[in-house]
């Protein structure tokens, strides 16, 4: 169950990624969906010791937050120089 609840709330956690990143774009709300999920799930994994049943806690939500903003900040630097 902790691992449903870990993917919903990545998918929060990467919108006020991008918001507090400041590269909030419609085009891009599922983007920056991804980026959230992958980023709270390993970090989430990794700091709530790999308990997948175990609930959540707030070490886990704030680092599924911190590594949303880190997976999104390296999607958004390869995505530019994709561009260029």
């Amino acid at each position: 169950m902790g691992i449903v609840i870990l993917i919903a709330l990545g998918a929060l956690l990467g919108w006020l990624a991008s918001i507090i990143m400041r590269i909030e774009d419609r085009q891009r709300i599922m983007y920056n969906f991804a980026a959230g999920i992958g980023g709270a799930l390993i970090s989430g994994l990794f700091i709530g010791d790999i308990a997948i049943l175990s609930g959540i806690s707030a070490e886990t939500v704030l680092a599924g937050f911190a590594g949303s903003v880190a997976v999104l900040a390296l999607c958004n630097v390869i995505h530019r120089n994709a561009i260029r």
